[in-house]
């Protein structure tokens, strides 16, 4: 049976032992198996992980892996893109656990729309040492023990929103939000894959860490896609330590690049929004400002035009 869902997952070889982790918490969701595949892109596995991905298979999980050598978060994911079967995308990465029905809530939304992005909700869990709770993995491959009983525990007492995605998600509460592109998350997004190859893949000129997922939500708003906040799609980011200078470095870079690729008004703002210049409600006002002078201004030279006829 052909999956209508695609999970697509690019991995490093450092974070093996969170994807075995990620893949637990695919192999529980609260979905018949057969409706969905994952598709992971990363170097060739080595047999820690090999073991593993055979303990998936054999327990019903249809998982590819497929080996590229291509650097670059947007080249795997374009990858995963075009090897998917599925008619739905979902993106997520390989250090987040997913909630058991995570994907049942992002299909919530793709009866309605072809052109609809679900985004959901996005957790941090912190502790300084994941493995001493999921300590099972280390041996290949063992059932785990109380896998949701330890994962509950996570949620509930190492546990909080992620602060960018929090902010990111506050135009959705309000009836008009004119940036929902910058919560196009890959941790956390669902769309149709008919609907992006129409659109455009990731833009793969990106280097580094950071906007390349952004920019494609950018391209997309700008399509016409419509974004639907799912807070009942949840998934939980297990938190690590982050070479903060090297980020900024990418940033920095990056940003320099959006703007390159898209040198409007808005993404200035983005900007100064990313740099803490102007606050969340002020950069979802601004063009809401702007669109209504240029209405006004329209509807007055109608007006104008119709005086001058008559006279």
């Amino acid at each position: 049976m052909k999956p209508h869902i695609s999970i697509i997952i690019p991995t490093i070889e450092e974070k093996n032992d969170v994807l075995i982790i990620t893949l637990f918490s695919i192999l529980y969701q609260k979905i018949d198996k057969n409706a969905f595949e994952v598709i992971i892109t990363g170097k060739k596995p080595k047999p820690f992980l090999n073991s593993w991905l055979n303990y998936f298979s054999k327990n019903n999980l249809n998982i590819s892996y497929i080996v590229t050598n291509k650097k670059g978060r947007a080249k795997a994911r374009n990858l995963g893109i075009k090897k998917a079967r599925g008619n739905v995308l979902i993106f997520t990465d390989d250090d987040l656990l997913l909630d058991k029905n995570f994907i049942n809530k992002h299909l919530l939304h793709h009866d309605k729309l072809e052109k609809s992005i679900v985004l959901g909700k996005v957790f941090q869990i912190y502790t300084s040492n994941f493995i001493k709770h999921f300590h099972f993995i280390k041996n290949i491959p063992e059932s785990p023990k109380n896998f949701s009983k330890i994962f509950s525990k996570l949620k509930k007492d190492r546990s909080r929103e992620d602060p960018y995605f929090k902010i990111a998600r506050i135009p959705f509460k309000h009836k008009i939000n004119n940036i929902p592109w910058i919560g196009f998350g890959t941790n956390n997004a669902s769309l149709s894959k008919k609907a992006l190859l129409k659109a455009g893949l990731f833009d793969e000129s990106f280097k580094g860490w950071g906007l390349d997922n952004i920019e494609l939500g950018y391209r997309l708003y700008k399509n016409h896609f419509n974004f639907i906040y799912e807070k009942r799609a949840c998934n939980y980011h297990i938190a690590h330590k982050k070479d903060l200078l090297c980020q900024k470095k990418d940033f920095e870079r990056n940003i320099s690049h959006f703007i390159k690729l898209h040198p409007e008004e808005i993404i200035n703002n983005f900007k100064l929004f990313l740099t803490g210049k102007i606050s969340i409600e002020k950069f979802n006002s601004i063009k809401i400002n702007k669109r209504t002078k240029e209405n006004y201004y329209s509807e007055y030279k109608k007006m104008l035009d119709i005086i001058n006829d008559k006279g």
